[in-house]
């Protein structure tokens, strides 16, 4: 019973973790949001070394916006924003319209097929709020 009850509080803690406003937007379909109504998610931005699925990092570093309890992985072939117009605001707190994705990080149609199959629930930027 006591169990039960840990797992309903995480699951709400979770639900409000992140200042997510209007609709909260998880795929049902890769690629596919649940709405048109603009998402507004802040965070803190910040960076970390890509990490293969094996677990192998490098130099090269990618940008993630920081919930309470989650970094969430930007992609930008799917972004109306540069990594450049994001990068003043690294470690600092930002207000970014978004579509929140699930599917894969490192394919995109202007890239090579055989890329790195790395999965999960993503960020594409619509606009920076502030």
């Amino acid at each position: 019973m006591f169990k039960q009850y840990i797992l309903v509080f995480t699951l709400i803690l979770l639900s409000f973790s992140c200042g997510v406003s209007e609709n909260s937007t998880m795929e049902k379909h890769n690629k596919e949001p649940l709405s048109d109504s603009k998402n507004i998610l802040g965070g803190i931005l910040v960076e970390h070394p890509f990490t293969s699925k094996n677990g192998e990092t490098s130099e090269i570093m990618e940008l993630y916006l920081r919930c309470s309890v989650q970094d969430y992985f930007i992609k930008f072939c799917e972004s109306a924003v540069t990594p450049d117009q994001l990068k003043p605001f690294l470690n600092k707190s930002v207000t970014l319209e978004i579509e929140m994705k699930d599917g894969e990080w490192d394919n995109c149609l202007t890239e090579d097929l055989h890329v790195q199959s790395r999965t999960g629930k993503y960020l594409a930027v619509k606009a920076i709020v502030k």
